[in-house]
């Protein structure tokens, strides 16, 4: 049955996702990019002889942050329409593709930990 298949899908990614979860909290980067946008945001940042270097050190986290946040949400959201969409097999089988960009990010937050 699709929604099994799924649903096994999904669970597949659990290790993965607690993996990247476990890497953001344990590095404290989300403390880490608070500070550091709250410092770019203040008037006289650009005095800061290092503001290069947090710039860059800012956005690196930004976009990690994004993708942590996507794979956080996506996943929830998919689980939901998993459950919304249990009786309708149409709407089940677009959520593979959902699943298939799930996968992709999970993969390249995995390899962009490993660097």
């Amino acid at each position: 049955m699709l929604i099994d298949d799924l649903k096994e899908q999904l669970k597949q990614f659990e290790p993965d996702i607690e993996t990247i979860v476990s890497f953001w909290n344990n590095n404290e980067l989300e403390k880490k990019y608070q500070h550091l946008y709250t410092m770019s945001i203040q008037e006289d940042f650009w005095q800061n002889p290092k503001q290069t270097e947090i710039l860059k050190e800012l956005q690196q986290i930004k976009n990690q942050r994004e993708q942590y946040l996507y794979i956080i949400e996506a996943k929830s959201e998919i689980a939901d329409l998993i459950d919304l969409f249990a009786q309708d097999e149409a709407e089940l089988a677009k959520l593979h593709i959902d699943i298939a960009r799930l996968t992709k990010a999970v993969t390249n937050f995995k390899v962009a930990l490993l660097l």
